[in-house]
């Protein structure tokens, strides 16, 4: 019976065959889960950077027209979330609110004719504050005012309009 690689200090007796199959079956599964370890420990990461490497490239390839669909993603989501809004808004409220525009758009014949657009969206704000007020207590009403408010905020920062002066200054910063 040849040995082989017997590290120092070890003492050798002889042994049963069925210890050798024990001591054979034992070096096997260390021998088997080093080369599982080895390769987990090589391969996890070398996919993981491949990976990443392949998906950081794309990016860099095609990083405008990403950019674009994010953009559009943004809009066709917002722009639904908007409308949701301001149709839950006109549920509540009972009302016709325009949340991006001036709900008044110039007549001819009513007062609304010399006002510009900053002040039609003043207008539509004092209109929402009066809302606001009949609404106390109703937490779905004054949801949907106030997100409308928002709405014309952010219409009248996109028009260059002054901040009106009934409006607090963090609900203007946030619009």
């Amino acid at each position: 019976m040849p040995i082989a690689a017997i590290p120092q200090g070890v003492e050798i007796r002889k042994i049963s065959a069925v210890q050798k199959r024990a001591l054979d079956e034992l070096l096997k599964q260390q021998k088997d889960q080093t080369l599982l370890q080895s390769a987990i420990v090589t391969l996890v990461p070398s996919f993981t950077a491949l990976t990443l490497g392949g998906l950081f490239a794309y990016i860099f390839i095609h990083r405008d027209t990403i950019a674009d669909q994010y953009e559009q993603l943004k809009q066709d989501f917002f722009s639904g979330a908007g409308k949701t809004f301001t149709d839950f808004g006109k549920t509540i409220t009972g009302g016709a609110i325009a949340a991006d525009v001036p709900s008044n758009a110039p007549e001819t014949g009513t007062v609304f004719e010399n006002m510009n657009t900053c002040q039609l969206f003043e207008y539509d704000i004092t209109e929402l504050f009066g809302k606001m007020d009949d609404a106390k207590g109703n937490p779905l009403a004054e949801f949907a005012i106030g997100y409308n408010l928002q709405q014309k905020y952010a219409g009248m920062k996109k028009a260059g309009c002054p901040k009106p002066p009934r409006v607090d200054q963090d609900n203007w910063n946030r619009a």
